[in-house]
């Protein structure tokens, strides 16, 4: 297998936050110190298993992740306790997990913890190692036979097969392109991080102790993940819709849209029922009952929501034809306006040029007389003739030059 360069990898966060509304609300799962989606340019939650300050401890022990800023969770998904408990907000547009699925041991009962708290029609983006070209390179794959045991023990902690597993049949990821997987090594060769006996005390202190202990409890190819959780889903454990994985050497993406609530529900154990009391019994059956009728409300609420924007877009749009209809008429009133004041120039100028004329073909003195009379206000036209020596009429039409083409003189 060829291993790419940096420039022939996919561009990770363009790839995983494909078809989701970044406009919307989002949580990130265990961001640890990478985070996809940063803040405040995303409206993002992070949450985690550990609170901050533990994770900050759990780093500084890890060489490789040592000096490194931890992204400060929101809220802690407490192990054991459902997602819908634990989180501030059950509505979110979408829900992002890098490298998260492959360690957790029940993964159909946490994919439906988080589409619990997914709108319908939400997306859930994740990126998953692939076996082909990671540490889990010599393990098997996981089978749907695997996905339903997890899902009827629904532990919170890996069970000691999937320690063991994980414990005997890894081997070393580090070193970039010298990895044993990459160079044709044999298993019995290979480097591992624990030995036999390591990995069986790791199997025994599981098995005793019950405690969480960080594994790969799963393992993954990007056409297998596909489809098993088709199959599941076809099975009504959960509820979604699989896109075609997009793969990228060592892990590949892929989107489960929730089309809503799982028409299969989780029985009880034996061991489960033994312990209930009639009245316990009742309360499980009610919760159950209430569980579906959310569902079904839930539902019927994306629907409306659904409808909601689809006529919110058509009013945007019709707003924005009218807005350019307005533009436009505005536009052709400007420029029609703009017509009319050179119009009415045009026209100022043309009655200026022909006064001017016709006040050049008036005898001088007359010109001057008018002019002083009103321009400095000298009165009433009696008063004008007077000032000329003049009666009114003889301003007009007594003189014989008025109206002639001549002046005085002339002829």
């Amino acid at each position: 297998m060829k291993v790419p360069t940096d420039a022939e990898r996919l561009p990770k966060f363009e790839t995983a936050v494909r078809n989701l509304n970044l406009d919307g609300r989002g949580l990130e799962i265990a961001p640890y110190f990478n985070p996809l989606l940063r803040k405040p340019e995303y409206d993002v939650l992070y949450t985690d298993y550990l609170d901050t300050e533990a994770l900050r401890v759990r780093a500084a022990k890890n060489p490789g992740v040592a000096g490194r800023e931890i992204a400060p969770v929101d809220f802690v998904w407490i192990p054991g306790k459902r997602l819908r408990d634990c989180s501030p907000v059950a509505d979110f547009d979408y829900v992002l997990a890098s490298h998260v699925i492959e360690h957790v041991p029940n993964p159909i009962g946490w994919l439906n913890q988080i589409l619990e708290v997914v709108k319908v029609g939400g997306i859930v983006s994740l990126l998953v190692p692939d076996r082909r070209a990671s540490n889990d390179y010599y393990r098997a794959e996981t089978s749907l036979a695997e996905l339903i045991a997890c899902f009827l023990e629904d532990s919170a902690v890996p069970s000691p097969r999937q320690i063991a597993d994980f414990a005997f049949c890894s081997v070393d990821g580090s070193g970039w392109a010298t990895r044993s997987f990459e160079t044709g090594v044999p298993f019995e060769e290979a480097p591992r991080p624990w030995t036999d006996g390591e990995a069986l005390g790791l199997v025994f202190q599981v098995h005793s102790e019950r405690e969480y202990l960080d594994a790969h409890c799963t393992v993954w190819t990007a056409p297998q993940f596909a489809s098993l959780m088709r199959r599941v889903s076809n099975l009504g454990l959960i509820n979604v819709d699989v896109s075609a994985p997009v793969e990228d050497y060592d892990q590949f993406y892929v989107q489960l849209t929730k089309r809503g609530e799982p028409s299969v529900m989780r029985p009880p154990s034996r061991a489960e029922q033994d312990c209930e009391t009639p009245a316990i019994a009742r309360l499980r059956d009610r919760i159950s009952a209430l569980h579906h009728e959310l569902g079904v409300l839930r539902n019927e609420v994306g629907v409306v929501r659904n409808e909601a924007r689809h006529e919110i877009g058509v009013l945007r749009h019709e707003t924005g034809v009218l807005r350019n209809e307005r533009r436009h008429e505005i536009g052709a009133l400007r420029h029609d306006l703009g017509f009319a004041i050179q119009l009415i120039d045009r026209v100022v100028r043309q009655q200026e040029t022909m006064l001017a004329s016709r006040l050049s073909r008036l005898p001088r003195r007359f010109v001057k007389t008018v002019k002083n009379a009103f321009f400095n206000r000298a009165g009433s036209p009696s008063q004008v003739a007077g000032a000329t020596g003049r009666s009114p009429a003889a301003t007009t039409g007594s003189d014989p030059s008025y109206g002639s083409g001549r002046r005085r003189g002339e002829g």
